[in-house]
């Protein structure tokens, strides 16, 4: 019986999927044209003004990233979050808080 739960233990352990949670990224942005992949980022989540945006710190500046889909439990103030994402071209004479980006992944 021992070896049993064991081995249960183990199948569990080991079918877990470490990947991150993958977000639906069918709906658009502030508008259709991808700037650029960032895979891998790590920043701090913030409200400004009414809405939600993601500060990720470099080593010389602060980049402000605007989440057009950043799921509901991730959106309080302070929470750390590491995530892969979509960065879209923000068109002439709009104005938006942030860097529009699309989620695609959340570690």
């Amino acid at each position: 019986m021992k070896y049993f739960i064991f081995f249960l233990l183990l199948v569990s352990i080991f079918s877990c999927d470490r990947k991150g949670i993958q977000l639906d990224t069918s709906g658009s942005c502030v508008s259709n044209t991808v700037v650029k992949e960032w895979k891998n980022l790590s920043g701090t989540v913030e409200i400004a003004g009414n809405e939600v945006v993601i500060d990720v710190a470099g080593a010389n500046s602060t980049l402000r990233f605007y989440p057009c889909n950043l799921p509901g439990p991730y959106q309080q103030k302070g929470k750390l979050i590491r995530f892969d994402a979509r960065e879209y071209e923000v068109p002439p004479n709009v104005r938006v808080i942030g860097t529009p980006i699309i989620i695609t992944q959340i570690y």
